[in-house]
C-alpha cells in the first residue's frame, strides 16, 4: 500500500532538552490551567490503564460525537502528568473502530482563566505494532490544523534506572507527513462542566507509514496515548510556560521516548 512520501531528508530527534521540573513550574498571569493544587515533585502513578474500542460499520457517522457509538461506548479522563500535578482542564477521552478506520476523540473542557494568547492541543500517539519502535503523533488544535509526525527507533526507549525517560534516546522522526484519508473535525461545544471544544480523528490504517499498516482485529490490542498540552508565551518570549494531561501519565513532553507508558487500546468483540 502507497503512502505519501515524507520530505526529501529525514533528521534525528534526539530529546536532550532537561524536563520541566515541577518545582520550577510557575504559572504565568493569563494561562493558570488548573490552580487547584500546587506543582509537586515526582509521584506515584500506576500501570498504564486500558481504553476499548469498540466496533462500528457506518463509516459516516463517525465523526460525530452526536452519534450512537461515541454515546454508547466508555469516556477515560485524563491525568496529571508524572512530574507535576498542575494540569490542563479536565479532558477525557474515547475509541471506535471500523474494519478500515480507527476513531479518537477527545473533550477538552475550557477555562475562563486561559487567556487568548495560550496555544491548545491534543496529541494522539499511536503504535499499532505494540512494540515501542514505530509511533504516529497526529496533533491538532481548536481550529482543526491538524499535522503528521512518524517516529521510529531501533529499539524500544526504556527508562533510565531512577525510573525517569532516556531524553538522549535517539528517535528518527519524520515530519508533517501525508496520511491519505486521514480526517479531523473538531466543534465547539456545551458540556456540564462548561465551554469545551472536541477533536474526532479518523485514521485510516491502510495509508499508515508501510511498517504501521494494519488490519484491526477484534480482540487484538495496540498501544495509545493522548496528551493535551496549553502553552503560552513567557515575558519575553524566551519561555513557555506549559500545561499538560495524559491519558496514560508520562513525564511532561517525554512520549517520545516512552512507549512504556502508553496505554493498551484493546479491540473489542463485535
Amino acid at each position: 500500500m502507497k503512502y505519501s512520501k515524507p520530505q526529501a531528508h529525514f533528521r534525528w530527534l534526539l530529546l536532550g532538552a532537561t524536563l520541566t521540573a515541577a518545582g520550577s513550574l510557575a504559572l504565568l498571569s493569563g494561562c493558570k490551567g488548573n490552580t487547584t493544587s500546587a506543582a509537586l515533585p515526582e509521584h506515584h502513578v500506576g500501570p498504564p490503564p486500558v481504553l476499548v474500542a469498540m466496533p462500528v460499520t457506518i463509516e459516516s457517522q463517525n465523526r460525530d460525537l452526536t452519534s450512537s457509538g461515541w454515546q454508547a461506548t466508555s469516556w477515560m479522563p485524563f491525568s496529571s502528568t508524572i512530574d507535576s500535578t498542575l494540569m490542563t482542564p479536565s479532558t477525557r477521552a474515547a475509541a471506535l473502530y471500523s474494519p478500515a478506520m480507527l476513531y479518537l476523540a477527545a473533550i477538552s473542557t475550557k477555562s475562563t482563566d486561559l487567556s487568548s494568547t495560550c496555544t491548545d492541543s491534543i496529541s494522539f500517539y499511536l503504535d499499532t505494532q505494540a512494540a515501542g519502535k514505530e509511533l504516529l503523533e497526529v496533533r491538532t488544535d481548536p481550529t482543526g490544523k491538524t499535522v503528521c509526525t512518524w517516529m521510529r527507533s531501533n529499539a524500544p526507549a526504556q527508562p533510565l534506572e531512577d525510573g525517569s525517560p532516556n531524553l538522549g534516546f535517539p528517535v528518527f522522526s519524520t515530519p508533517n507527513i501525508v496520511v491519505k484519508g486521514l480526517t479531523c473535525q473538531t466543534t465547539e461545544t456545551t458540556t456540564p462542566e462548561g465551554a469545551a471544544w472536541t477533536a474526532v480523528v479518523g485514521i485510516p490504517l491502510a495509508s499508515l507509514p508501510t511498517p504501521m499498516q494494519v488490519a484491526p482485529k477484534p480482540g487484538t490490542a495496540w498501544k495509545l496515548n493522548i496528551v493535551r498540552t496549553i502553552t503560552q508565551p513567557a515575558a519575553g518570549g524566551t519561555r513557555t510556560q506549559r500545561l499538560e494531561s495524559n491519558l496514560s501519565p508520562i513525564f511532561s513532553g517525554a512520549q517520545a521516548v516512552s512507549p512504556y507508558r502508553m496505554a493498551e487500546l484493546q479491540l473489542a468483540q463485535p
